[in-house]
């Protein structure tokens, strides 16, 4: 993947369209790092400049310029479409495609983790239902979660009270969506108070032949929340953030808040109580990590962590609604994306070298 980096460096006509003093700097720095495999060359360095653009807005105010500052414009103008069309060449004929897959970075791991709290978390707090129930030698009524998709723009408020619905023997807060456009389709509040939601989550109960049994509800939660305990310390260690901006950890407490909030405005509502207590001591667990120290960002293993990521993400519950969220981000890629074939582009740089 290396080998696919280019470098592009803007307002160059002052350094004669070179990266001037950017470049030493810039190979000490890949030097330094030990990146001996990261080219720097002419051929994948490319070298712009927008004075051009910049002098068509003003000429469009009615500003003039002499001959000479023309000329200039010009060959600014020129050199920047030739740079264009070598920087096309290049991506058609030298680059390579690289699997997204084999991608391994620490960036990449932090997007994948903040991309699957919320079915991760969601299933946790489904899986500690379950188990609840399960314990409860009579119960037969276990709990499955159905997400589905969502429409564009579409959140949840954290200051509107949601209505609660009785699912089984549980009572669970509805996802009540608000879309935002210009303003929010169901409340005067601040959009800073909307989160954005990728799928909503409605609930049904398990067909009796197909339910889960204790033991492996129990395996799979310890091994759930055994999981989220290690991105906390992926978080902390490697990531470097601090605990108040831990996005795991700041939808826990909005969930365990949220189940606070159900058992205590209504009677008859035990095992939401139990369903609290077991959020809030894996909350009380999880924070914990933010106390312990390790020697070296070193002794947490990335590929452990993709690894992690990948035994999550194989969990029918959370594998669904992952599965939503992809076909949201499929839906919004095909509506943005253009398709511009090799023929095109051809024609493009051929009309570009006919006006130069």
């Amino acid at each position: 993947m290396h080998h696919n980096i280019i470098f592009c460096f803007t307002n160059t006509r002052a350094t004669f369209f070179a990266p001037g003093n950017t470049g030493p700097l810039l190979k000490s720095m890949l030097t330094s790092y030990s990146f001996k495999d990261i080219l720097f060359k002419k051929s994948n360095t490319f070298c712009f400049d927008n004075e051009s653009f910049r002098y068509l807005v003003a000429c469009n105010n009615g500003i003039k310029f002499d001959d000479y500052q023309k000329d200039e414009y010009k060959r600014s103008w020129v050199t920047s479409v030739n740079e264009t069309n070598r920087f096309m060449e290049y991506i058609c004929n030298e680059l390579k495609p690289y699997l997204q897959k084999n991608w391994m970075s620490i960036e990449h791991a932090q997007f994948q983790i903040n991309r699957m709290i919320r079915p991760v978390l969601e299933t946790i707090k489904n899986m500690m239902r379950n188990k609840i129930l399960l314990n409860k030698n009579s119960s037969k009524s276990l709990i499955r979660l159905c997400p589905g998709p969502v429409g564009r723009n579409s959140t949840m408020c954290k200051v509107c009270k949601r209505s609660i619905i009785q699912c089984g023997e549980f009572w669970i807060m509805r996802d009540e969506l608000h879309i935002l456009s210009d303003r929010c389709d169901k409340c005067p509040c601040d959009f800073s108070r909307h989160s954005k939601v990728n799928y909503v989550l409605n609930y049904e109960l398990w067909d009796e032949k197909q339910k889960p049994s204790f033991n492996d509800m129990k395996r799979n939660l310890d091994e759930l929340i055994q999981i989220t305990t290690e991105f906390a310390y992926f978080y902390k260690h490697v990531v470097h953030i601090s605990k108040e901006n831990d996005p795991l950890l700041s939808v826990l407490k909005q969930m365990t808040n949220e189940e606070k909030s159900i058992y205590s405005h209504k009677e008859n509502r035990i095992l939401n109580a139990r369903l609290y207590d077991e959020l809030r001591s894996f909350k009380n667990e999880y924070e914990k990590v933010w106390t312990i120290s390790v020697p070296s960002k070193n002794s947490i293993n990335l590929s452990e962590i993709y690894k992690l990521i990948k035994t999550s993400s194989k969990i029918k519950e959370i594998s669904e609604q992952l599965s939503i969220i992809k076909q949201m981000e499929d839906n919004y890629m095909h509506e943005h994306e253009k398709q511009v074939s090799e023929d095109s582009i051809k024609r493009m740089m051929d009309k570009t070298h006919k006006k130069n």
